[in-house]
């Protein structure tokens, strides 16, 4: 028994069970469908302690706390290293385990502060006649190579062109530049994912060591010739006598693109899938386009494409009724939270007229996503315009997952787009 909550540590069934459950979502099998072990996972322990002593949380109210107690830290510096030896000498885990995304307060402040000061709503929102025009571009692609009726992969065509040409006009990234840093933005973002094997990592280090030249280059060039984008608002960003370094400004410059990249594909490919295998919900949208905010919210709650984020207490806390020492590893799943019963009724029926869908997918606290607004604005665009040109859009046959497990997305959406 816990003396300071009177709660019973897992017997040892629970912890065989529990961990059974988690090492499972790793698998082919979990990872097509992580939902119902999240279930599963909540009905033995909300709160779940592991048999290595670390915390899995399931449920929307303890998930939403930890994110926004001030307590909780990310595993910046040498917290990372019990789980990844060596993160210093690879590239790749070098320049994303130094950016802001794991920096705590105060660093993780003035980094936010100075970033957040050229990210701001304005520039976002006027961003909306390109991402209008970048969607249409895309969908004329998906109606030609459509045009005789042969399945098109929505992925390819709209769900990962689309937020690299967005995020590249918004960071004034050269247009003929975009095709080509694809891959190797797509290369390093499995390097911030909870399980990630050796050949992805080293594809990532492939990856950082390209673009980190690259950027490094582009900013230099800013800095002389400063235009009206993201990068030369980055390079020329003060609050009061601070500005970001030499050493944080092409890493933040490369979390920025790779964060703005990845979720809004996830997002696109998980909520047409959704909203393709849900023919009510397609022809409830059909008939009011107003909707494409719902589908947004509702599709971020659905079907996370963050699965799991991870913090650590600085004391000792007690969460849901669970003491948890300081230092312990703690991983909200916010996946997980989107689907728990006591926040959302039906939580496994894709919905768009749920009163309170708003999700917990971008986080909370003093690390809430920055791009969230813009991530929401492409998603509401490209759904609205996808079922406005093409009525009859359908799935040409069973979507394939991609093989990241915390970056959730589709690498094939087969559709026909007549």
């Amino acid at each position: 028994m816990d003396v300071a909550t009177g709660i019973a540590p897992p017997t040892p069934h629970e912890h065989a069970a529990g961990d059974a459950v988690l090492q499972d979502l790793y698998t082919p099998a979990g990872r097509l469908d992580p939902y119902s072990r999240y279930a599963r996972l909540r009905e033995l322990a909300p709160v779940y302690i592991t048999g290595s002593g670390s915390a899995v949380l399931t449920g929307y109210d303890d998930c939403m706390a930890v994110l926004r107690d001030p307590v909780m830290r990310t595993a910046d510096g040498d917290p990372l290293d019990p789980g990844l030896p060596g993160w210093r000498e690879r590239p790749a885990t070098r320049t994303l385990g130094e950016s802001m995304l794991v920096r705590n307060p105060p660093e993780h402040t003035r980094l936010r502060r100075l970033v957040s000061g050229a990210f701001s709503p304005r520039r976002v929102t006027e961003l909306a006649p390109d991402i209008e025009g970048l969607v249409g571009a895309c969908l004329d692609r998906m109606a030609d190579a459509g045009a005789d009726g042969s399945p098109v992969n929505l992925r390819d065509l709209l769900a990962f062109p689309l937020p690299s040409a967005v995020i590249g006009t918004l960071l004034g990234i050269p247009e003929p530049d975009w095709t080509w840093l694809d891959n190797p933005m797509a290369d390093i973002v499995p390097a911030l994912d909870l399980s990630v094997p050796k050949v992805a990592l080293d594809r990532a280090d492939d990856a950082a060591r390209v673009l980190l030249p690259y950027f490094a280059e582009l900013a230099a060039d800013r800095r002389r010739e400063p235009r009206e984008d993201l990068i030369s608002a980055l390079v020329a960003a003060r609050d009061g006598d601070e500005q970001l370094t030499e050493e944080e400004l092409v890493p933040t410059i490369i979390l920025i693109y790779a964060a703005g990249f990845s979720t809004t594909v996830g997002l696109i490919t998980n909520g047409a899938v959704a909203l393709l295998r849900s023919p009510d919900q397609l022809s409830l949208f059909k008939g009011d386009l107003n909707l494409s905010d719902a589908v947004v919210e509702e599709a971020l709650r659905y079907d996370t494409p963050v699965q799991a984020v991870s913090r650590a207490p600085s004391r000792d806390v007690v969460i849901g009724g669970v003491g948890i020492p300081a230092g312990t590893k703690i991983n909200p799943f916010l996946a997980a939270a989107n689907r728990d019963p006591l926040r959302y009724p039906d939580p496994d029926r894709f919905e768009l007229t749920r009163t309170d869908a708003k999700s917990i997918s971008f986080g909370g606290g003093v690390h809430f996503c920055l791009g969230s607004a813009l991530a929401r604005l492409e998603g509401a665009v490209v759904f609205r315009a996808l079922v406005e040109r093409f009525p009859k859009l359908a799935l040409a046959g069973e979507p394939e997952l991609s093989p990241e497990f915390n970056f959730r997305s589709y690498s094939n959406v087969p559709v026909t787009v007549r």
